[in-house]
């Protein structure tokens, strides 16, 4: 495997980082898109859903939670938490030492969001 490295403005750039580092930052912004449609969720129904992420996504998307996601299910996981009283929102980084793991309930590789 070969790496592309480009010049710009005197500055050596690794195209596959970028392209990565853009990666997570979707899934990133699509974690928090489906955290915010779990919150609208819950202040109607008292409770997270309790399923997997694909039947997580049609409930969400059935009841007008949520929008569809330019992604696909299998790289991202949901977990419902405490009976429907919290869950786990995963997903696989591309870049492990990227910024988003720092404050992360996961280990590296992976970037979660709990509650």
């Amino acid at each position: 495997m070969t790496a592309a490295t480009v010049i710009v403005g005197g500055v050596a750039v690794n195209v596959p980082d970028i392209l990565n580092e853009a990666s997570d930052t979707q899934k990133v912004a699509n974690l928090r898109q489906i955290a915010t449609a779990l919150e609208l969720y819950y202040s109607y129904n008292d409770t997270y859903p309790k399923t997997n992420f694909e039947g997580l996504i049609s409930e969400l998307s059935e009841g007008n939670y949520l929008g569809s996601l330019p992604t696909t299910p299998e790289k991202y996981e949901y977990q419902g938490l405490n009976a429907g009283e919290g869950y786990i929102l995963k997903t696989l980084l591309e870049t492990p030492d990227s910024h988003y793991s720092e404050s992360n309930y996961c280990q590296t590789p992976y970037y979660c969001l709990k509650m």
